[in-house]
């Protein structure tokens, strides 16, 4: 899609995909400046080696050349696999790529006790409205459950969104734990 400024300065963004075609892209005669990366890998494809393999090349093949030196290259994702792309960006064990990680959750709560509670409420299979059973504990405790807890882009997802995520609850307050 090209965009053109009322200053007549025209910019270009393409969409692809890690498995589309990369190599040659370019607007008019410019070569790109950005390239955003987002989750190259799913769960089910982090599983295959061959999979996590291929993303790796492109990356390092198609990827890093496919601007100049000026162009910047972000990826935001997930570690899925101790193998994957995104682990190796980490480890700094691809040549010239400086990286940054953040965790979601800077803070945890400080109330164990209660999400303890709430979880055994979110996971009753005997309760057909156990979802809304713990959401309606997490609403009358959320003062003091939220106590402590801080999460990066908190004007976009709240801690009660992270630890849902986690379908259980439990990932999150065990990595608590571990730390």
């Amino acid at each position: 899609m090209a965009i053109i400024s009322r200053g007549g300065l025209a910019a270009c963004i393409m969409i692809r995909g890690i498995d589309g075609s990369l190599r040659g892209i370019h607007f008019k005669q410019h070569r790109p400046q950005l390239v955003l990366l987002d989750d190259l890998l799913k769960d089910d494809t982090a599983k295959s080696d061959a999979k996590r393999e291929q993303v790796k090349n492109t990356f390092t093949d198609v990827v890093i050349p496919i601007g100049t030196r000026d162009t910047n290259i972000l990826i935001c994702g997930t570690v899925l696999h101790e193998e994957d792309l995104m682990a190796e960006l980490l480890r700094g064990k691809i040549p010239g790529v400086r990286s940054i990680k953040k965790s979601a959750v800077i803070s945890f709560a400080e109330r164990d006790d209660l999400w303890s509670e709430w979880e055994s409420k979110y996971n009753n299979l005997q309760d057909l409205d156990r979802i809304e059973t713990a959401k309606s504990f997490f609403y009358a405790h959320e003062e003091e459950m939220l106590e402590g807890t801080e999460i990066l882009w908190s004007e976009y997802l709240d801690y009660y969104y992270h630890v849902q995520k986690a379908s259980n609850g439990r990932q999150i307050l065990l990595q608590r734990n571990a730390e």
